[in-house]
């Protein structure tokens, strides 16, 4: 559907029952981001003459949710203004690793457009959020762009299949919101049932295309001791198998998931995730504590490898968005610290067992006033040259080296 199809059908869904009842219930945010990110001399970045890059970005956001009897309409407005070099390089990137900057992910709705795009600015806006949500007794059925999150990693989370967080995202308010049909069933005993349909097309057609779109059903079993969840998902070409378990111990929580991916022409893979939380006091401070073990069933145990030798398994879920990292086993230990009643500090290691190479994280929330918020944080990587975090080779011999490098971020959030 053309763009500006799909917007006009969204507005006279979602805007309309609200015009009806006289009643608008908007609320939003405005969000002002400044972003930095250095890199070293052999970095690709500074190969593409943006070794150190910056960008100031503004984000708006109105959102609409409003209840009619069964009904609900819910719809985010997004608009984002973005300005700096950083996005030069973004273009760079794109056009010298297109097989790793390509986006397979065509929604099935195009409710995005740029408004303006010059040099190193840029106006975007879209509907992040457009659906419409039928609520009665047990049953729960939603149409349109919503969001939805499956599994149990805190850190990685291989059970997730649609538009998953990276380990290190700076900004994990709203997830990306996705094209579906959902619908569930909730048991009397707190169990549930649900099952997914999410539409792509095909990005060299912009057809409607099953071998470029999911399906999935999950069903949640609620113990007395133990949760457990089974799914089975088509996504992509590939089938998926999940299965998820939590408990306590004492005072702590433990999680797994464990994830076989069976693809089509090359042979099966199994993800899975181990991770314990728990909470204490630490001179009158409020923490909780993590640790969580990662294997990503794609993922490379060598210490030494190059972008161009990635599997094509695992270039291909890089691509899409549904991993982040390259290597095979991963260990993260992570805090949130209430430091003060309106500060709190989140500290994040994430060490790649095989190459010993470490991406450290920090993150803190400071809340100016019931309305106004300031984060900031910081990344920083270590390891040996050619490693994952510290940076790979774009090519065997080749010098270069693609590199996430130090990056910085402080934001300043107005809730309304």
């Amino acid at each position: 559907m053309h763009c500006k199809k799909a917007w006009l059908l969204y507005c006279f869904i979602f805007i309309s029952p609200a015009c009806f009842a006289f009643d608008f219930p908007f609320n939003g945010h405005i969000k002002f981001q400044q972003y930095s990110v250095i890199t070293h001399d052999d970095s690709l970045n500074a190969f593409l003459d943006e070794q150190n890059s910056s960008q100031q970005s503004l984000d708006f956001r109105l959102r609409l949710d409003k209840q009619i009897n069964n009904w609900r309409f819910v719809g985010h407005y997004q608009l984002t203004a973005i300005y700096g070099n950083y996005l030069e390089l973004q273009n760079k990137l794109q056009n010298t690793l297109p097989s790793f900057t390509a986006n397979e992910n065509s929604p099935w709705f195009n409710l995005g457009h740029t408004l303006t795009e010059a040099g190193n600015s840029l106006w975007q806006h879209k509907l992040d959020r457009a659906y419409i949500a039928y609520n009665r007794n047990q049953l729960s059925i939603k149409f349109g762009r919503q969001v939805l999150s499956w599994g149990n990693g805190l850190v990685f989370k291989p059970m997730d299949l649609f538009n998953p967080f990276p380990p290190n995202a700076i900004d994990t308010s709203y997830k990306p919101g996705i094209d579906m049909l959902y619908s569930q069933w909730l048991f009397n005993n707190g169990s549930d049932l649900s099952a997914i349909i999410v539409p792509r097309r095909n990005p060299n057609t912009g057809k409607l295309d099953s071998a470029f779109s999911s399906s999935a059903i999950k069903w949640h079993i609620f113990g007395s001791s133990l949760q457990t969840d089974f799914m089975l998902a088509r996504d992509y070409k590939d089938t998926v198998i999940g299965l998820g378990i939590n408990g306590s111990i004492n005072d702590a929580l433990w999680r797994f998931d464990l994830v076989p991916t069976f693809t089509e022409n090359t042979g099966t893979f199994t993800s899975l995730v181990l991770n314990l939380d728990t909470a204490w006091l630490w001179q009158q401070k409020n923490i909780n504590g993590f640790v969580e073990y990662y294997r990503n069933g794609f993922g490379l145990k060598q210490t030494a490898y190059s972008l161009n030798q990635l599997p094509g398994e695992l270039s291909q879920r890089l691509t899409r968005g549904q991993l982040f990292t390259s290597g095979r086993d991963y260990l993260s230990l992570g805090l949130r610290a209430q430091w003060t009643a309106l500060l709190q500090l989140s500290p994040l290691m994430i060490f790649n067992l095989n190459d010993h190479s470490r991406l450290f994280f920090l993150q803190g929330d400071y809340s100016l006033s019931q309305n106004l918020e300031i984060n900031f944080g910081a990344t920083l990587t270590m390891g040996s040259k050619g490693s994952e975090f510290s940076g790979i080779e774009t090519s065997p011999s080749s010098g270069i080296y693609f590199a996430t490098g130090k990056q910085f971020f402080a934001r300043l959030s107005y809730y309304f």
